[in-house]
Formats: C-alpha cells, structure tokens, sequence
C-alpha cells in the first residue's frame, strides 16, 4: 500500500491566552485536524509569534483548507486562542533554515508524527525530555553515526546560544546533513515538550544532549 499523499500545506499562525490554554490547545483540539478519508495530518510547531499550525494534506483534498479555517473558529470560540492569522508559507520548513538548503523528504511526516506524539506527552505533567530526544537520535540516526550526530546537535545549540557561528570547511558529509536535519526535529520537540517560556535554555539543552553521548 503506498503511503498517504500530503504534499500540500494549509498553514495558520496562531496566538493562545496564556501557557495553560497553549497545552489544552495541543492537547485536546489539534488532533480533531487528524483524518483518514481523506488522509490528512497535521504538526505544530512553536514560532516567535505563538504557535504554527498545519494541515498536511493531497493536492486534491480542496476541502482541506475550510476544514483549518473550520477548526480555527471553533479554537478561538472556545477560548483557545485569541489570534489567527492564515499564512501562504510555513516558517518551520522555510528551506532557508536546514544545512543544505533543502527540507529533506522525511521531515514534514517526521514533524507531524512527533507533534502528535507531543500531544500525548503533553496530558502527562511530567515529561522525560531526555528520553524524547534518546528516541528521535535512534530512530533516525544509524548507530555508527549516533555520538557525532549528537554532539553536532550540542554544538549547533551552543553556537545559537553564544552567537559563534561554526567553522565552515565545504558542503557538509551526508551524516552531517541528516544529523542537522535531526537535531531540528529534536529541538523543535523539546520547546513543545518544555514549552517556550521554559526555564531550559539552550545551553542546558545542549548539556542534556552530552549526557546521551555513548551512553
């Protein structure tokens, strides 16, 4: 059987009252954007201005895009949100952002699996972050690539942190470039997970990420 076709974005920006309203949000409203018939999923992702929200979904599914503007009504009548605003692009795949220049073919139904993942955690008032990122680096990452991609990932996030841009020495090994793309995926958990007003910051990140090194 092939696999579904979500080669289309419905996107939407929107801005929640406050962190408790943020959680019910991803909780319990964003998995009714979920469909089978036809296939439809969905990720969210947190943005400057609050969060990003998007419909996966086929180039023919025309009903894809009423059926975000439907829930966005029924988020902001509910008290869920207080803002939206419907975008034509998406800042999380934005190929502008990913080492390369390009958004590799796995990651949008990678973003969508682990938002939905996050949605589960997310009922739960104590979440293993550690464990989260342990999960993404095995699925994702062959074992004899594991410690190098990690400590790429670490590295990635204390340059952030500092603002020291990394050395540059030529287009990146294909490893690297799956490892940056991973390190995304990771870290956009993580802040879902943490949420964006968490205390951890990205040193400590980066300080977690080391403790999985060989481990």
């Amino acid at each position: 059987m092939s696999a579904p076709s979500h080669d289309t974005l419905a996107v939407a920006h929107v801005v929640c009252a406050d962190a408790h309203t943020r959680v019910e949000l991803i909780v319990s409203h964003l998995p009714r954007l979920a469909a089978s018939a036809p296939p439809r999923a969905w990720y969210f992702a947190d943005i400057p201005a609050g969060l990003e929200i998007a419909l996966l979904h086929g180039s023919s599914d025309l009903a894809a895009a009423p059926a975000l503007d439907g829930w966005l009504d029924d988020a902001s009548a509910s008290g869920l949100i207080v803002s939206s605003t419907r975008v034509s692009t998406s800042l999380v795949v934005d190929s502008g952002l990913f080492l390369g220049g390009r958004v590799p073919e796995f990651f949008l139904v990678a973003t969508a699996r682990h938002s939905a993942r996050a949605a589960t955690l997310l009922r739960d008032p104590v979440v293993d972050v550690r464990a989260e990122i342990d999960a993404i680096f095995t699925e994702l990452i062959v074992d004899n690539d594991r410690d190098r991609a990690l400590d790429l990932y670490a590295s990635w996030l204390e340059h952030v942190a500092t603002g020291k841009a990394p050395r540059t020495a030529g287009p990146p090994p294909e490893w690297a470039l799956q490892a940056s793309y991973v390190a995304r995926l990771a870290h956009t958990q993580v802040v879902r997970l943490q949420g964006p007003e968490s205390a951890v910051g990205l040193l400590n990140e980066a300080a977690l990420v080391r403790t999985l090194v060989s481990s």
